[in-house]
């Protein structure tokens, strides 16, 4: 009975063993445009620059390095803020509307990777 309790006991861990799943989030990186009160064209043109800035600065580097390219490269002039990966940006007096968004390496690549576990597939 002792060694049957035993194996179970191995048996339950080498389970709880092979269920625990190690996900590393990349830091997601927003940004926030502020317009001006009199144009709102400026708003959208503004965002489209700082999507394609993004992504060619990103081109082929690691994620780690996003910081110092973004206060290096991005931040450039006096109305540019990050903090706490969010770049804000804002346009003339800073009175008008406002948008937000994520800016993202590849806009293409936004599929979730579905993890599956062998053991509880033999299960089903």
């Amino acid at each position: 009975m002792l060694v049957y309790k035993k194996f179970v006991i191995v048996i339950l861990l080498v389970l709880g063993i092979c269920n625990i799943n190690v996900e590393a989030k990349e830091k997601e990186y927003r940004f926030l445009i502020i317009g001006d009160s009199a144009a709102t064209y400026d708003l959208y043109e503004a965002k489209q620059q700082l999507i394609d800035r993004f992504q060619e600065l990103t081109k082929g580097v690691d994620a780690k390095y996003y910081d110092q390219l973004i206060n290096d490269y991005i931040i450039v002039k006096d109305n540019f803020s990050f903090e706490n990966a969010v770049i804000t940006v804002i346009l003339g007096d800073g009175n008008g509307k406002q948008i937000e968004g994520e800016l993202k390496r590849d806009y293409c690549t936004n599929r979730e990777i579905e993890t599956k576990v062998f053991l509880f597939e033999l299960f089903k």
